[in-house]
């Protein structure tokens, strides 16, 4: 896999969701940048679910 996540027909890394309001606000990351966000998001951020993902490139870019 690529630093970007995307191996040849597929997206990989991870969906992640949170509340943000009234809203669950979810979020594809590429497993180098989940990295870095979980040690430096915004404090207020508390709950989150994260889901590994592998999704075709052509549904996702839709």
């Amino acid at each position: 896999m690529t630093e970007d996540g995307i191996t040849g027909e597929f997206f990989e890394g991870y969906k992640v969701t949170f509340p943000m309001g009234r809203y669950d606000v979810s979020v594809y990351m590429t497993k180098v940048y989940y990295e870095a966000w979980k040690y430096f998001r915004d404090a207020e951020i508390t709950d989150v679910w994260v889901e590994e993902v592998k999704l075709d490139l052509v549904k996702f870019l839709k």
